[in-house]
């Protein structure tokens, strides 16, 4: 209820911020909900602005009165709590709390900045201009005994086996935008190698090859891995299972 009712103060001060002068409701509205606060002396102040515009204002009127009846009430406790000798109220403080405790009521109310996420087609086209040329895919693609180095999908797509499904679409249509026979200048043997990107995709895009795949780079890896250490550890372990994405 606590938050509510200074939701509804919130509302109420934003209403007499945006509201012109004459609009005198708007006072009426933040009394209202100054007084459903204990706030007594600021509501009757606010009603009081609407008495001035409309003398004859009923609820202006029962909440002026109401407001004056709890402030000569709390008059007589604090006299009370004096002549008792006990200490009084720390206004300052009090008043400071409250004031906090709005202002980060408010706080709260205002709407948090969200972050777009960048579009898909800008994701692909830095993408595309990460893959160098077409000419270098062709080549890449399209040299000496090819057809054994692209059975493996993620050779031709120049991916890791362990891709997952969002970045092996964003790199399938990064390459066919910059290997398109329509899209590259007429550069030779490019249909081939853009022929060579759909059949990795489709390839792909049956989960059984894609998992036999898969499990074909790992055991070569790890022959690989089996190799360097028969070897000696000669050379570098990355080195050693570097074959591994061609040699399916």
């Amino acid at each position: 209820k606590r938050q509510q009712k200074s939701k509804a103060l919130h509302d109420a001060q934003e209403c007499v911020k945006h509201s012109p002068p004459a609009y005198f409701k708007a006072y009426s509205r933040l009394g209202a909900a100054l007084q459903s606060l204990g706030r007594w002396q600021p509501a009757k102040d606010a009603y009081e602005k609407v008495l001035k515009a409309d003398a004859n204002n009923g609820a202006a009127k029962k909440g002026v009165e109401e407001c004056e009846k709890q402030l000569a009430r709390k008059a007589e406790t604090v006299e009370a709590v004096s002549k008792k000798e006990e200490p009084a109220p720390k206004k300052e403080e009090e008043k400071d709390l409250l004031d906090d405790f709005f202002s980060e009521v408010e706080e709260a109310a205002k709407p948090q900045p969200v972050e777009e996420a960048a579009p898909k087609t800008s994701v692909v086209k830095t993408e595309k201009k990460d893959l160098g040329t077409a000419q270098s895919q062709i080549d890449r693609l399209l040299q000496p005994n090819y057809k054994w180095r692209n059975l493996n999908p993620f050779y031709v797509l120049d991916l890791p086996h362990e891709a997952n499904e969002d970045s092996i679409s964003r790199r399938y249509k990064a390459m066919s935008l910059l290997l398109h026979p329509d899209k590259c200048g007429g550069l030779d043997r490019a249909k081939e190698a853009y022929d060579e990107v759909q059949r990795a995709k489709n390839q792909l895009n049956d989960p059984d090859k894609a998992r036999h795949v898969r499990q074909l780079v790992e055991q070569g890896r790890k022959q690989g891995k089996a190799d360097w250490y028969a070897n000696g550890k000669k050379g570098s372990l990355v080195d050693a299972q570097a074959p591994a994405g061609p040699r399916l």
